[in-house]
Parts: structure tokens; C-alpha cells; sequence
């Protein structure tokens, strides 16, 4: 499949931002935890918010990559009975760009994408809650146009959503509950171009580009609220593009915006104190600072200070600049190059950056990719050259740090062969290396740290002609590598190119993608089994009433054994799914108010499989008893 300028784009998307000055839209950090376990990672629900949307850049490789196809729009859920190596795979509309979203009550929430083919741009996109045990799709949500980053999942399981409706200059605020129910809506003026943030009884979300000014930072006290015409508790407006918000432990507000002038290579930092703002009635930073530089990754706060990483005019000229929570500047630091993904800061307050250093050469140019560590002071500890027979090499996702005094860094760039990336694995104290391997194919995500001595890298594959500028079709794989010795243990092949983080539960692991096939704009939804994890099934069905056949709602399905129960309720559909239980013999019990209660004993959960079982209940008006 010949596309010469799907070449040159995919070329850019890995170095554009560097070469161009091209500044993407940023949504939520990927500022992956170091966890003692899985459930670490679960957690906490801000830091399940990881990514860095690259939409200026990665929107013009999609408009050239996909096709509208016949058939696109058909949703196929495929069992693990049709596909061993998956627990199971669903086919989405749009393609899968951002994070995956996990609550604690067993349900996957997915952004899907759709391509404007003409200008490369996401056009519209929709919010899909998945029954994780299953794969199967409990509701779909489409806020009549297209979602900006990552829904945030609040305290009380509520989803708060940004989106910019078509043919609108302003945009929506949703707050959604778990069932995908409208809670309320506040419209904003501007677009949302990133990710809600939320903390106690507050949300905050940011609109760009309205008629008023520039830029306006919202704040909705969710308790005191009138849902039926919410209005916010305060708002700022600032003319700069507000680009990236976080809240810190202490609760203050950090706001990121860049200049909007044409060739600006400035940009500025707010901090607002919301229950400050509450009591006085004035809304208006406790500080704020000029940077040199623009933005460029996700900022991160870490133990009262917070670290954000800027892009000059230049290059070169990337710098990171570390604040206390007062808005003193502790230090700054030149890196030499630019910084795409979020820092890590460890325990004891060295800070680790990927830097990607372009050159100008006879033939063009070179890129280079670097991972430095910072100490306390603002002063270099190390650097190591990241170099596994390339040609281009750069880093985007942040490095990841584990318990045992490791990190470890993804790159994406090209070689003779074609699309290729690394996974490194260096000392986080000396920064020797302890192994490197090749991943034939670009690592944009970061890795993620499984169970069982295991890291997960997602990577998308293509082969690549450097005389002709054509390349081959795009598709993708998780690889799982052991963490001590960067060994493969196990490949999984997808259809489509993974551009998003992957997420991880106690014994599953799941992946996005965005399908390129010929004349198809799609993606996919994998689930998989997590390396390690001990052996489990599932069991599935639909409730009905034995009389009419009618489905029952809100029926509680419990499974016992002696291993434990696990349970679920059922949908409006009157269905259910207990997924991920240990192996064994169960008595199943179901419930419902207005029906006979039912057990079913001897029910075999085997291992990698999830058996059908539907059920009806017989009412109590039909048993005699009242």
C-alpha cells in the first residue's frame, strides 16, 4: 500500500513536535506510580488519568491512515472460546486515542474517535462503558460532538466529561452517573480542550476560545449546585490558552497556558487556592509566573513542588523548571532538548526526564534521546544516550520507576527496516543499563508494571521504504517483558496501532487501539490476561420473569464458593457478568425483589473461560406467598 505522504507524517509524529515547534493539545499526565502491586495502581483514581493526546501531530497520520469502510459501524465482541490468546476483544466506531478509565465496581470506560478524513481532526466521539468482565457494552454515551481527553472518575463513581459539540464555539461540562445517566450539564464558553479535574466537592474544567477572552478556568461546587441551571462558583478568565490543569495534595490548582501569539514561545503558571477564593469571594491566583519557553508536556506535583517541563524557540532550548507550593522557583534546568513526556520524581526527590535532541546534518537531520536524572538542587546526576541501532530515536511517554530502584523508558523512531522502538531498563541511582530490547515496532506509550516480575509495552508496526517514502500497513502488539532480565515472554498481535496507555486490574489486562485497515476508521478493545495472574473464569447471563418473559432489573446474582462470593446486579437489560473469580465449583443464588428466590448448585468455573448461563425466576404472586 503505497501512501508517501502517510511517510513523511508518521515521520513527524514521532519528531514533529521537535523540528516544528508544533505544540500538541495535552490532556491528562502519564505519570505511571510505582507500585508495590496492581492494586497500588488501582487506587488511586487521578493517577488512573494518564496520557498526553498528540492531536495536532497524530490527527494527520489517522486523516491518512484511515478510510471509511462498509461495515465499520458493526460492533463485534469476540469470547475467548473464538480467540485463546484474548479473554476477549470488542470492535469499537472510533478509534481508541486516549486512556482507559477502570471503576471499582467492574466497568472499563472508553473514548472512541471519529476522523474528519478531510481536515485530519477528531470530528466527534463517544463515551463507552464496558462490562469488563465480558467485553459486552452496558451504555453508550455520544455528547453530539467531539470529547476532549479522558473522563475523570470522581469520588461517588461520578463521570465528568468535556466535550465540544459540533457546529458550537463553546463547549459542554457532563456529569455522568455510573449507568451513564445525565447528572447535570454546564455549558462553557470556549471549547474544552482537556481533561476535567476534580477533588472534594469541586470540578474544574478549563474552555478555550469563546467570545469573551481567551481562556476561562471554571470551578462548580458540585454540592451546592441548582442541576437543572448550574452555574460556577467562580471562574478566571486569562488570555492565554489554558492548556493543562492538576491539583496538588495540599488542593491548590495548577494551571499551564501558553501564549496564543503567533511564534510565542512563552508561557505561565497559575495557582489557585479554591477555598481561599471561597471565602473572599475574589477569583485570582495566589501567584502566578512567567516561563520561558512553551508548553510542552504535562506538568506533575510531587510532595509540595511541582515540576513542568517547557519548550524554547529552539530545540535546544528545553528547559524543566521545579516551584514549591508557594510559587518560589527552586531551580531550573537547561535540558538541551525537549521534554515530551511528564517527569518522575522518586522518593528522594531525583527528578528523571526524557529529552529528545534534534541535529542538523548534510543529509537533513538526526534525533537523539536522552534520559536525565536531577537531583534535589536542579544539577545533573546522569545521563544515558538512548541508541539501539537507529536512525531516529525519540522518547515520548515518561519514564517508569519501580520499587526495587529501577526505571524504565519506551522509545518510538525509524531504522532501515522500518517503524522500531526500545524498551530500557536502567539503575535509577547510577544510571547503568540493565538491558535493553528492540520492539520492532514504535513504543508511544509508556511501559506499564504488571504482576509476576512483569512490563507491559504497547507498539505499532510498519514497515517502511526510506527510498520510496511508502509504508506498509499499520497494525500493532503488546508485548510482555520480564522486568529483570527484559526477556519476551509473550506477544500479542492487534489489528491496529496502540497509541494510548494500557490499564491493568488484579488479573487483566486491556488495551486500545486505532485500527488502520484498508477503507475502515475503527479500533479495538482487547482484554487479556495478565502474566502471572492465578487461574480464573467467568459466568454471564440474562434474568428474565418465567411467566412473561420479560427481563429482570436490579437482580443480585451471587456466586459462593470456598474460596469466597462475588456478585453483580443486573442491568436493564437484564443482564449480568461475574468475571475474573478463581477456578472451582459454585452454588449460584439470584434475587429480585418480587420473585422466588433461586440457587443452582455444582456450577464449574474453569479456567480462561466464561460459560452462559440465563435464568428465570418465577414471581411470588404465581408461589402463593405474599
Amino acid at each position: 500500500m503505497k501512501r508517501s505522504v502517510m511517510f513523511q507524517v508518521f515521520f513527524v509524529m514521532v519528531v514533529g513536535i521537535l523540528l516544528f515547534n508544533v505544540k500538541p493539545v495535552y490532556t491528562n499526565p502519564e505519570i505511571v506510580p510505582k507500585p508495590e502491586s496492581v492494586s497500588e495502581i488501582l487506587s488511586n483514581k487521578e493517577k488512573s488519568q494518564h496520557f498526553i493526546q498528540r492531536r495536532s501531530v497524530l490527527n494527520k497520520f489517522l486523516k491518512k491512515a484511515a478510510f471509511i469502510s462498509e461495515g465499520a459501524n458493526e460492533k463485534k465482541v469476540k469470547a475467548q472460546q473464538e480467540e485463546d490468546e484474548f479473554k476477549w476483544t470488542l470492535e469499537t466506531e472510533g478509534q481508541i486515542l486516549s486512556p482507559l478509565v477502570i471503576d471499582p465496581n467492574g466497568t472499563i470506560y472508553a473514548v472512541t474517535n471519529e476522523i474528519d478524513i478531510e481536515t485530519g481532526d477528531i470530528a466527534a466521539g463517544k463515551l463507552v462503558a464496558v462490562e469488563l468482565a465480558v467485553g459486552k457494552i452496558n451504555w453508550e454515551f455520544d455528547p453530539q460532538g467531539k470529547i476532549s481527553g479522558t473522563p475523570f472518575l470522581g469520588n461517588d463513581n461520578t463521570l465528568f466529561l468535556g466535550a465540544s459539540p459540533a457546529g458550537s464555539v463553546g463547549g459542554t461540562l457532563f456529569a455522568l452517573s455510573d449507568k451513564g445517566t445525565t447528572r447535570w450539564i454546564f455549558d462553557t464558553d470556549g471549547e474544552i480542550v482537556n481533561s476535567p479535574v476534580a477533588r472534594g466537592d469541586r470540578v474544574f474544567a478549563a474552555a478555550t476560545g469563546g467570545v469573551k477572552i481567551r481562556s476561562t478556568l471554571y470551578a462548580i461546587n458540585i454540592k451546592s449546585i441548582d442541576i437543572n441551571n448550574v452555574a460556577p462558583e467562580w471562574e478566571f478568565g486569562t488570555d492565554t490558552r489554558i492548556e493543562s490543569l492538576i491539583i496538588m495534595d495540599s488542593g491548590i490548582v495548577i494551571v499551564i497556558a501558553d501564549e496564543i501569539l503567533v511564534g510565542s514561545d512563552k508561557s505561565k503558571i497559575f495557582a489557585f487556592d479554591p477555598v481561599k477564593i471561597a471565602d473572599s469571594g475574589i477569583a485570582e491566583p495566589v501567584w502566578s509566573f512567567d516561563l520561558e519557553g512553551a508548553f510542552v508536556a504535562h506538568p506533575v506535583a510531587v510532595n509540595d513542588k511541582i515540576f513542568v517541563p517547557t519548550l524554547g524557540a529552539n530545540p535546544e532550548d528545553g528547559k524543566v523548571f521545579a516551584f514549591s507550593a508557594a510559587g518560589e522557583k527552586i531551580w531550573e534546568f537547561a535540558a538541551g532538548g525537549a521534554v515530551l513526556g511528564s517527569p518522575v520524581v522518586d522518593n528522594g526527590g531525583t527528578v528523571f526526564v526524557g529529552v529528545n535532541i534534534i541535529k542538523e546534518t548534510s543529509d537533513g537531520f538526526s534525533a537523539e534521546a536522552k534520559l536525565i536524572a536531577i537531583d534535589g538542587n536542579g544539577a545533573k546526576k546522569w545521563e544515558f544516550q538512548a541508541n539501539n541501532n537507529t536512525i531516529l530515536e525519540a522518547i515520548i511517554a515518561s519514564p517508569v520507576l519501580d520499587s526495587s530502584g529501577n526505571i524504565f523508558i519506551n522509545t518510538a523512531g525509524l531504522a532501515r527496516e522500518g517503524v522500531v522502538g526500545n524498551t530500557y531498563s536502567l539503575n535509577a541511582s547510577s544510571g547503568s543499563v540493565n538491558w535493553v530490547t528492540n520492539l520492532k515496532g514504535a513504543a508511544m506509550p509508556g511501559p506499564l508494571p504488571g504482576i509476576d516480575n512483569t512490563i507491559y509495552t504497547g507498539i505499532t508496526k510498519a514497515s517502511v521504504n526510506l527510498k520510496t517514502q511508502e509504508i506498509g500497513d499499520v497494525s500493532g502488539s503488546i508485548i510482555a517483558l520480564d522486568k529483570n532480565s527484559g526477556s519476551i515472554k509473550n506477544t500479542f498481535e492487534t489489528k491496529g496501532a496502540i497509541v494510548a496507555p494500557m490499564s491493568l486490574s488484579d488479573v487483566s489486562l486491556f488495551a486500545g487501539t486505532a485500527n488502520f485497515a484498508s477503507n475502515a476508521i475503527s479500533g479495538t478493545l482487547y482484554a487479556l490476561r495478565a502474566v502471572g495472574a492465578p487461574p480464573s473464569g467467568g459466568i454471564s447471563g440474562v434474568i428474565s420473569d418465567s411467566e412473561t418473559g420479560d427481563v429482570v432489573v436490579n437482580a443480585v446474582i451471587t456466586a459462593i464458593s470456598d474460596g469466597g462470593a462475588f456478585s453483580d446486579t443486573t442491568l436493564s437489560d437484564g443482564s449480568y457478568a461475574l468475571g475474573d473469580i478463581p477456578v472451582g465449583i459454585y452454588t449460584i443464588t439470584i434475587e429480585a425483589d418480587g420473585f422466588a428466590a433461586k440457587s443452582i448448585e455444582g456450577i464449574n468455573i474453569v479456567d480462561g473461560k466464561s460459560i452462559i448461563r440465563n435464568e428465570a425466576l418465577i414471581p411470588l404472586a404465581s408461589t402463593g406467598v405474599v
